[in-house]
């Protein structure tokens, strides 16, 4: 009787363990997309302009949250990446293509006021 007690309460307390953590990934996850979606809306792109867009989390590599899309009306080329390390860090803007390393894009980062 006392060793199952103690196997139950083993198990109860490894399954609260898991959810915190799993609690505490997908509120940062809302949270990393929520500042994403708030940078992009201050960079004026419109919402009905963005297509093949992508929100992951890169945990292989960086553990940054990573938005990728394309804009229409923009090189189909340029691959507009947005990455988002922890919170207090800004949101770091970074376009894409394969054939130069600083792309002209239509909407450019915003800049930062003092």
């Amino acid at each position: 009787m006392r060793k199952s007690l103690i196997l139950v309460t083993t198990l109860i307390l490894i399954l609260v363990i898991v959810a915190v953590f799993v609690g505490l990934h997908y509120n940062k996850k809302a949270y990393a997309e929520r500042q994403i979606d708030a940078f992009i809306a201050k960079q004026g792109i419109p919402k009905d302009k963005i297509y093949d867009e992508k929100f992951v989390w890169d945990w292989s590599k960086s553990g940054d949250y990573v938005k990728n899309f394309h804009v229409e009306g923009d090189d189909p080329a340029i691959l507009y990446q947005y990455f988002f390390t922890e919170k207090g860090s800004p949101i770091l803007f970074r376009p894409y293509t394969s054939t130069t390393d600083y792309p002209d894009v239509k909407y450019p980062a915003p800049t930062e006021e003092k």
